[in-house]
């Protein structure tokens, strides 16, 4: 130190963090071997879990016992002037035409839904699902009471005035059926809907 100089304290050292030596982590593995063993175990089983329900879930959900195919529905009360095969158009319409899984809550309710939005179909009576997977569908069918007469040819309605499927009948079975004449315009929605038309109704 010069002379005349002020004596400066020394410096003061953060103390370096304590670093984990081999001997150390050996000796917390060892304290607590049977807890890091558990959450091992425990990682295992849920990597295992995963892994397999990955590779065999869909196989488990294609299962026959566990689907309902289309050739398992039943359907009751089709009616004999209905021509095209309702339960066909009905589940493909509402994309249920593959494999249904049993487990499904709102399955019943899907089906009577698909069921229910056919144009020949006036009232889903009931649904029953049953396993090994099969179900019945009872349906009560519109009925054709005439024809009206538009540009280019007939049209098909009930008592209500709902308008049905023209596809299904044939030039001689349209015939059969009264005509009526005077319409101011063609249907007003969709078939399956009324014409909208007090003339008609």
């Amino acid at each position: 130190m010069r002379p005349g100089s002020i004596p400066q304290p020394p410096r003061r050292r953060d103390p370096l963090p304590e670093q984990p030596t081999p001997g150390r982590v050996a000796a917390f593995l060892d304290e607590h071997r049977a807890g890091v063993g558990a959450v091992v175990v425990a990682g295992a089983v849920v990597a295992l879990g995963w892994l397999g329900w990955s590779r065999l879930g869909e196989r488990v959900r294609g299962d026959s016992d566990l689907v309902l195919h289309p050739e398992a529905i039943r359907l009751e009360g089709a009616a004999p002037w209905v021509r095209a095969d309702l339960k066909a158009e009905a589940l493909r319409d509402a994309s249920l035409d593959r494999g249904l899984p049993l487990d499904d809550p709102e399955l019943v309710r899907r089906l009577a839904r698909a069921f229910a939005m056919h144009p020949w179909v006036r009232e889903v009576v009931a649904v029953r699902v049953g396993h090994p997977p099969a179900a019945d569908v009872t349906i009560r069918c519109r009925e054709p009471v005439a024809m009206v007469a538009v540009p280019g040819g007939l049209l098909a309605v009930d008592a209500e005035g709902v308008v049905l499927p023209s596809d299904d009948f044939t030039a001689e079975s349209a015939a059969a059926y009264p005509k009526i004449t005077g319409a101011a315009s063609g249907p007003q929605g969709a078939v399956g809907f009324p014409w909208g038309d007090v003339v008609v109704e």
